[in-house]
């Protein structure tokens, strides 16, 4: 994180929901702050998480929802991602998409998610427009 303490993006198997674990020193041996981002009832959502902090300083997390195989991003409302971020559908075409996400922050900050298409077996690239990947 910008405090230069970790900010972990998760995959939380047991319910099936994308967590966040926010750090309190820098080698995150003190009692973490853990939020549920996203939590889809009767589907899980969380694979392949990929995590990048955004100009403003919150996380922003790129990750697959599974049971809809369709691409997600979660934008923070806060340093800690506790509070409701905004959740966008970035990808969700017929193909199983979302997979193996990787995000980064451009120049303008705004994200860049790459990801797999794995019914087509390609790599897929998306250039978001504006920080929360709102269309």
């Amino acid at each position: 994180g910008a405090d230069g303490f970790p900010v972990i993006s998760y995959w939380g198997a047991s319910a099936g929901t994308l967590k966040v674990a926010k750090c309190m020193n820098a080698a995150c041996t003190a009692t973490s702050t853990i939020t549920t981002v996203d939590a889809v009832p009767s589907t899980s959502v969380g694979g392949s998480t990929s995590i990048a902090i955004g100009s403003d300083t919150f996380p922003v997390i790129s990750y697959q929802d599974v049971g809809a195989f369709s691409l997600k991003v979660a934008k923070c409302v806060n340093a800690a991602c506790t509070g409701t971020s905004t959740i966008t559908i970035v990808d969700d075409p017929e193909n199983s998409v979302g997979a193996f996400t990787s995000i980064a922050i451009g120049a303008d900050g705004f994200p860049t998610i790459a990801y797999r298409d794995q019914t087509a077996g390609t790599l897929k690239l998306v250039k978001c427009k504006n920080a929360a990947c709102i269309p």
